[in-house]
């Protein structure tokens, strides 16, 4: 069986890698990609090489890796345009590997005539989608959706021969890169504070209003106001310097009547560092005492996103928001601690600090839990059904 997996990083995630990598660029295709896949940025990477040691012959591509893509292109004298490069890349890359199946990722703009054209050089495609996002218009031509949570795709889900539910996985040879790491941080919250991540951004600003020592890595997708005079300026930046009076009127709209989620985003940038990934995340996962996680509004009550087992996988001790199927994954307050609201969030730290919760033991029960049951093996085994249509 011969797998394509065709995935689209996060754009700031590849950018931030060339910069602590610029030497990549110049490496041929096969030691570039080594590299950057080493980087465990994302576990679909981390199967495909585990797929390769159980009898499946396996391509991995980035699509919108456009420094490794073009290398790829120069080595096998494939011409392309500026203008759609990845694309007309990927295509002949799929063409020549001739798979029986494509894998792709939930990259939405990758849907209808491109996928279409690329069902034409293989016997399938499978789809892999984490959350119930709104269904796109188009999934014609693909054959499986696999996702994490069973509410994804749920009104289309009749258009696809097989919907497989699993979860992610977790490779323990980043715990072989990682070695030892020392505790740094009592408590930290790692990702993203989109408009998809309220809960999230509600959460971690009750915590700092309360003098939580709290630690943020990730991004603030959306213009923050430090103070009324900030917005003033900002929105005389936008008017003046840009000429956008829309983004100039939401951000004096901002300064002088921001709503709860703004005041949260707000203080939230003022307290934040810089985002970690790849290497650099599971090192700052490993050296945290309590991590937090917090799934993206759409994901309901159901767990199961990434992040638990990344966190979990490297020995911290992840503290989840209560779900409905947590007890098949992690026995809560054994392997994993847990809250309700955003009062039971902040006791449970407070417990944690003053020593009443053992959260270096429940760290290592977690971690063993994760090495026995959240494995690559398992999540191939859940998906094999997929590769048997």
């Amino acid at each position: 069986m011969r797998v394509f997996f065709l995935w689209y990083y996060y754009p700031w995630y590849l950018r931030s890698y060339y910069r602590g990598h610029a030497a990549a660029a110049s490496l041929p295709f096969a030691e570039h990609r080594r590299r950057l896949l080493d980087d465990h940025f994302w576990w679909p990477a981390d199967l495909a090489a585990h797929m390769a040691g159980r009898g499946y012959e396996t391509e991995f591509v980035v699509g919108n890796a456009e420094a490794l893509q073009k290398k790829w292109a120069s080595e096998n004298g494939v011409r392309f345009t500026e203008e759609n490069w990845e694309r007309e890349i990927i295509v002949e890359q799929v063409k020549r590997f001739a798979p029986d199946a494509v894998w792709v990722a939930s990259h939405f703009e990758y849907f209808g005539p491109f996928l279409r054209q690329i069902r034409k050089h293989t016997g399938r495609v499978i789809l892999w989608v984490g959350e119930p996002w709104p269904a796109p218009p188009d999934v014609d031509g693909i054959s499986v959706l696999i996702t994490e949570n069973p509410g994804t795709f749920k009104s289309v889900q009749h258009k696809f021969d097989r919907v497989l539910v699993t979860k992610p996985a977790f490779d323990p040879g980043i715990l072989r890169a990682l070695g030892p790491v020392e505790k740094r941080y009592d408590a930290t919250v790692v990702g993203q504070f989109t408009k998809v991540h309220r809960r999230r951004a509600a959460l971690a600003a009750h915590l700092l209003r309360h003098g939580v020592d709290l630690r943020l890595f990730g991004l603030v997708a959306e213009d923050t106001v430090d103070s009324a005079l900030g917005g003033v300026r900002l929105a005389a930046w936008h008017l003046l310097r840009r000429g956008r009076p829309r983004e100039a009127a939401s951000a004096l709209k901002r300064a002088l009547r921001p709503t709860p989620d703004q005041r949260n985003l707000d203080l939230i940038a003022r307290r934040i560092s810089p985002p970690v990934y790849g290497m650099d995340m599971h090192r700052v996962l490993a050296a945290s005492r309590v991590t937090l996680n917090v799934h993206g509004d759409i994901a309901g009550s159901y767990a199961g996103n990434m992040r638990m087992f990344e966190a979990t996988g490297v020995g911290a001790c992840l503290l989840t928001e209560h779900s409905d199927n947590l007890e098949s994954l992690f026995a809560p307050g054994r392997e994993v601690l847990t809250y309700r609201t955003a009062d039971d969030l902040l006791e449970t730290l407070r417990r944690v600090k003053a020593g009443d919760i053992d959260a270096d033991g429940i760290a290592r029960a977690g971690q063993r839990r994760t090495l026995r049951e959240h494995t690559m093996e398992r999540l191939l085994n859940d998906i094999a059904p997929a590769f048997r249509l």
